[in-house]
């Protein structure tokens, strides 16, 4: 590249640049389209050779070094879940090892959606890193960044664990974490979650990262009794729900079995 005194560009460099990034603009412009058209073969007849079309077309756009427009960012975002919603129903259709494979794709096909901001994919993504399920690796800090994300458009269950992992864990923001869990669960509660009711309940009643509110903690207990349900029952759930749920992450949690067989493992999301 030829350049001036002091090291600035000529104008005739700065043309053949800005020349080459809107070669680049228009051909990347030219990938959307067919990447829309693969996504819309896909939605008709979902197929692997429409499937390897569209991942082929997704990662030509996405290996570029470009900046990306918001609705560039979207129609990726798309292309990526819908990717994974695709390897989940292959999934669904198959047994053991071969399903276990689509699985892992479409967790990194949501993963990589989540990345770009997908909401929808943020809240499963959530899900698998709370829980460290299908052979992903547990990492509440993550859960806890997208449930955040999720929590802030309104998601009731988002939430709720945004708030749990706050309040029961150590991953999250370490600044006023009883404030902050107490914020979120006190959103899910108006939401209707019942877990948020009772532990704003126990919370105010308790002073427990919050002051002491006896009036604060009966009105989400009347809010639980208009569930059908008291802080004694619900104490014994919390205690279900955490036995439960150290072992489910003891036990290898991939498991797949024909559908006519009694012990069928939860499905995803």
């Amino acid at each position: 590249m030829m350049i001036t005194g002091g090291g600035r560009p000529t104008a005739a460099a700065m043309e053949d640049r800005e020349a080459e990034k809107q070669k680049q603009e228009q051909e990347v412009a030219e990938l959307y389209e067919k990447l829309k058209e693969t996504m819309t073969a896909l939605l008709e007849v979902r197929d692997q050779e429409r499937l390897d079309k569209l991942c082929s077309g997704y990662n030509e756009i996405n290996n570029r070094n470009l900046i990306f427009t918001s609705e560039q960012n979207a129609l990726l975002i798309k292309a990526a879940t819908l990717i994974a919603d695709t390897e989940l129903a292959f999934a669904k259709k198959l047994k053991y090892d071969d399903r276990r494979a689509h699985i892992v794709r479409g967790l990194s096909w949501y993963n990589d959606a989540a990345e770009k901001g997908g909401r929808a994919a943020r809240k499963k993504m959530a899900i698998v890193y709370r829980d460290g399920s299908y052979g992903w690796e547990r990492d509440l800090e993550k859960a806890y960044e997208y449930f955040c994300s999720s929590a802030k458009d309104g998601d009731s269950y988002s939430q709720l664990y945004a708030g749990l992992i706050l309040l029961l864990t150590n991953a999250g923001e370490s600044d006023n974490r009883g404030q902050r869990a107490f914020a979120y669960l006190e959103q899910a509660a108006e939401n209707g979650q019942v877990r948020a009711m009772f532990y704003c309940a126990r919370m105010l009643e308790e002073g427990d990262g919050v002051p002491k509110d006896r009036t604060g903690a009966a009105r989400y207990k009347k809010m639980l009794e208009g569930r059908g349900l008291d802080m004694e029952l619900m104490e014994a759930k919390e205690q279900l729900i955490t036995a439960r749920s150290a072992l489910q992450y003891d036990i290898e949690r991939v498991r797949f079995v024909d559908e006519d067989d009694q012990e069928i493992f939860v499905p995803l999301f």
